[in-house]
């Protein structure tokens, strides 16, 4: 019981309450640690940059046709593709430049976007009768997109795991969740609010 009891004051000693204080203290640590500062902002311009979801239903309606079923299998094929690269991800364990895996599937992520970009461009209009053959290289860019924004999620938790000590890997992880959850939905609203740069 003696050593029980010492290990729970040593965890009380270490825990504190969450507020704005222990919030600094997680983005001072993030501002000392280059590669894992990088991981965040690499991730966050991919995704606001490059997020065409807000778009899917005009490019379903008008573009390559076949409304919301066309919508459906666009994201379907970006989840297919996630899964996919989960399924067969045994082999990313033996990758030891996690950075530059990180740099090269987000290259891929927008990469697969520019394609699915461009099959939408070359699609014109010519959606207005129903679906298109156009909705299998869309559908096929998706898929490509799924698979690099997994890989990327695997290198990005492993780094951010790896490189942070254990007192701060909650604030950290909170970083990684406003990351991945914001930055998608700034991306809809750029893209879904007809922004330009």
């Amino acid at each position: 019981m003696g050593l029980a009891q010492a290990a729970c004051d040593a965890a009380g000693d270490q825990a504190r309450p969450a507020g704005l204080r222990s919030v600094v203290e997680g983005f001072r640590f993030l501002g000392t640690r280059p590669n894992l500062r990088m991981t965040f902002i690499v991730d966050i311009i991919a995704m606001i940059l490059a997020q065409p979801r807000a778009l899917l239903p005009a490019i379903g309606a008008v573009m390559i046709g076949g409304g919301e079923t066309t919508v459906g299998i666009l994201l379907a094929s970006t989840a297919v593709g996630a899964f996919l690269a989960g399924l067969f991800s045994g082999p990313l364990g033996a990758v030891r430049r996690q950075g530059a895996a990180v740099v090269w599937s987000v290259m891929g992520w927008g990469a697969s976007i520019a394609g699915f970009g461009l099959v939408v461009v070359l699609a014109g209009n010519s959606g207005a009768d129903g679906v298109t053959w156009w909705l299998l290289p869309a559908a096929l860019c998706c898929g490509l997109a799924g698979i690099a924004d997994s890989v990327s999620a695997v290198f990005r938790t492993t780094i951010l795991q790896a490189s942070t000590p254990d007192h701060l890997r909650g604030r950290l992880q909170g970083v990684f969740i406003v990351v991945v959850a914001g930055g998608p939905r700034v991306g809809d609203m750029l893209a879904g609010g007809g922004l330009k740069f």
